[in-house]
């Protein structure tokens, strides 16, 4: 089949257009890696168990062709081991709690009325509405986007989209941060992050245009990249 339409994991091709709708996470987070390599977002997103393994021998590489070969390096082992001592018996959630929910349901609401009195012309609305709009997307936004604020897909994805349209697109922030970053964490050719500013340097391999001369330089560019940055992913990506 046409590889642009198929899911490469572990070197195998597999055909997930059916097993998407499915799929305990939602068919977006199946769709985001349709045409590329997913075995690092295979592996990165199912930390609780191992049952997304016994899913993919279960359906089967595309043409009969041999199965996919996962190889796991100790320091994934010993990540995961962690992750899964520390929700043992389900006495602790990765999901949002019932309080938090409740509290970010109330900073919403801030945020909502903050937007009609900023449509209004009132002062105070312009200083709350991005506040309420940071606490919101660090809270939910954020969460949502890694799949972790709801067990429902969709709830995920519509407090991703209250991000919108002040901190950062939709699509953008999955490509950048989620791919990019979280699969690629300080590689200074593979991490967005490490791009956000031309004059900061964020790796000490990353190259600089010009490099910093003093921490008080360096300081100050990485301060400026966060409202720039952010900036960009609000009004440049499309």
């Amino acid at each position: 089949g046409d590889a642009f339409q198929l899911w490469k994991i572990g070197g195998a091709y597999y055909d997930l257009s059916e097993f998407a709708s499915r799929h305990p996470g939602g068919a977006l987070a199946i769709d985001l890696l349709r045409g590329a390599d997913a075995t690092e977002c295979f592996e990165q997103f199912h930390l609780f168990s191992d049952r997304h393994r016994k899913v993919l021998a279960g359906l089967g590489p595309v043409g009969g062709g041999p199965p996919a070969v996962l190889k796991e390096s100790s320091f994934h082992a010993d990540v995961k081991a962690m992750v899964r001592r520390h929700f043992q018996g389900g006495k602790k959630s990765h999901k949002a709690s019932g309080c938090h929910v409740a509290s970010t349901a109330v900073v919403a609401a801030c945020y909502v009325g903050s937007f009609v009195g900023w449509w209004q012309g009132r002062w105070l609305a312009c200083l709350s509405l991005p506040v309420c709009a940071w606490l919101l997307m660090a809270n939910m936004s954020h969460d949502g986007s890694h799949h972790a604020s709801s067990r429902v897909p969709l709830v995920n994805e519509l407090w991703l989209l209250a991000a919108s349209p002040l901190l950062y697109s939709y699509a953008s922030w999955y490509m950048q941060h989620c791919l990019s970053h979280h699969l690629h964490t300080n590689e200074p050719t593979m991490d967005a992050d490490l791009q956000h500013h031309p004059f900061a340097k964020w790796h000490e391999d990353a190259a600089t245009v010009p490099a910093p001369t003093s921490k008080l330089s360096q300081f100050f560019w990485h301060g400026t990249a966060f409202s720039l940055s952010t900036l960009n992913m609000s009004i440049v990506h499309p």
